[in-house]
């Protein structure tokens, strides 16, 4: 906000992420900054709000609330008994919240210690991870190609000491930390059953790095160790070393393992994906959202989940996923639904800019297709966005800011918008606050029954509120909403009502 301020920068938006920055809004809601960003919008993102998340600071007796330091209202950051968080102070300081895949919103208002506060923001937004596929892909390709057959002959060679490909033995693979969040001990409880009860005809990888001064670490790590000695042709780890072949592993293994106990969004899951690697997983968080039983009467479905978090239904979900690998029929359209199930990181940033628009009252275009856009004069009230995102501005800022000629037919149903607005007028409407910190402020009015309320933009240079709508010719009452308060601007003309009320006028001419 400093670097903004000095290079006179004052967005409309400004988002933050996890606790690191929880206390961005609570500086500008303190007026550390004037009225500089009092018209900018502040969303605070979510990642992962477990209590071990949240950035809390236990001070001593002698620190206090450390108010010499942060400069903030202590109400903002106290969480209990000397107990600083800046994820409370992002809840209570931000315009809005949001989060990482809609499951897991819906699990940190039901059970996150800080749901009470999280509940009192209408409307959270949610959305699922994603990766970039067509980077992605030409990565993979560089590095380890695109046959899956290829990569696993390399995978079972390289780890598990093979002569040649095996297709028969199924691959199952883990790639991350070894925490307890990512719930690696299932893996190591369950793998000397599933070697025994297969016969030796499973291989089981486990690549990421443990650290050794974390007990639950060094525990799994002192297990995979044991298992790894004992059973060279099934299983491999490595826990000592940073594991570098995530891209074979994504293409090369039959399927992913994600017990995670917690996982908010998840990536890993789209790796595999990609890769064409169905998952087994637990079903939590955005994993719920983006791992789905595979049916083989539906043949719909991209991975295999468990419900409830224990070694047993962590079994049966990998028995459920070696019982398809034996049919290559269902296996073979199961590889096929996880690479379609990706989700693209074009897709995951047109839904964030959908939601950074609506939060400032305005329509992103460059989600819809062209023939979305063409149906907006039927299926939009126009009169609802000022004319910035109309006509003109819709097509060169949005659909076609390089003068793309192939675009030229969009013009068309954009002209027959401006013909429909050559019988209104573009009226702005603007009301400053003498010195009053104001929120929002929306416009109501007769000119559609008083049935809408237009969310005002904040000028900076002049330190008003303004919007430009379109108006059909006649005669208008209306009246400005500050904060939830209705109120008339005494620098316009005001007239009383049948009711005895007063309201602004204008006449459109």
């Amino acid at each position: 906000m400093e670097y903004l301020c000095s290079e006179e920068l004052v967005p409309s938006l400004i988002v933050t992420n996890d606790w690191f920055a929880g206390l961005t809004a609570a500086y500008n809601k303190s007026g550390s900054f004037g009225n500089t960003f009092k018209g900018t919008t502040f969303l605070h993102i979510f990642h992962n709000l477990q209590e071990a998340y949240e950035g809390r600071l236990y001070t001593s007796p002698t620190e206090g609330d450390l108010k010499h330091i942060h400069g903030l209202d202590s109400n903002l950051l106290l969480g209990g008994n000397r107990m600083l968080n800046p994820s409370k102070c992002a809840i209570l300081a931000s315009d809005q919240w949001a989060t990482v895949s809609k499951s897991y919103k819906e699990e940190l208002l039901a059970t996150s210690s800080l749901s009470s506060l999280l509940r009192n923001h209408p409307k959270p937004f949610a959305f699922q991870n994603g990766i970039p596929i067509e980077v992605r892909l030409k990565k993979m390709k560089e590095q380890v190609g695109t046959d899956h057959f290829e990569a696993k002959r390399k995978l079972q060679q390289k780890y598990f000491k093979f002569n040649d490909l095996n297709d028969d033995i199924p691959v199952f693979a883990f790639v991350g930390r070894v925490t307890s969040q990512k719930g690696v001990h299932l893996i190591c409880e369950i793998a000397e059953q599933l070697i025994k009860k297969f016969n030796g005809k499973i291989n089981i990888l486990v690549g990421g790095p443990a650290n050794r001064r974390e007990p639950y670490a060094a525990r799994c790590a002192n297990d995979m160790e044991n298992l790894a000695r004992r059973y060279p042709s099934s299983f491999w780890a490595a826990p000592n070393e940073f594991f570098t072949d995530g891209a074979l592993i994504n293409l090369g293994s039959d399927f992913g393992m994600m017990p995670s106990a917690f996982e908010p969004g998840g990536i890993v899951q789209h790796e595999f994906f990609l890769g064409g690697t169905p998952v087994v997983a637990f079903k939590t968080g955005g994993l719920k959202d983006s791992v789905h039983e595979y049916k083989p009467d539906t043949k719909k479905g991209n991975g295999f989940i468990f419900e409830y978090y224990n070694r047993d239904n962590f079994m049966h979900a990998i028995e459920r996923a070696i019982q398809v690998f034996n049919n290559k029929e269902d296996y073979n359209r199961l590889r096929k639904n996880a690479f379609e199930s990706t989700m693209d990181g074009i897709t995951v940033a047109k839904e964030w800019c959908k939601e950074f628009y609506r939060l400032n009252g305005k329509f992103f275009a460059a989600q819809c297709s062209p023939e979305e856009i063409a149906r907006i004069p039927s299926e939009w009230d126009y009169r609802k966005y000022n004319d910035n995102y109309l006509n003109e501005y819709i097509y060169e800022s949005f659909i076609n800011p390089n003068n793309d000629p192939s675009f030229d037919h969009i013009l068309e149903p954009l002209s027959e918008l401006a013909n429909k607005q050559n019988d209104t007028r573009m009226v702005m409407f603007k009301i400053g606050l003498k010195n009053r910190r104001a929120e929002m402020v929306e416009l109501s009015g007769s000119f559609n029954d008083w049935a809408t309320k237009f969310r005002m933009s904040y000028d900076n240079l002049t330190d008003m509120w303004f919007i430009t709508i379109h108006l059909q010719k006649g005669k208008y009452n209306y009246k400005y909403i500050v904060d939830g308060q209705w109120m008339c601007n005494e620098t316009e003309k005001m007239v009383k009502g049948d009711k005895g009320e007063i309201n602004n006028e204008i006449i459109v001419s």
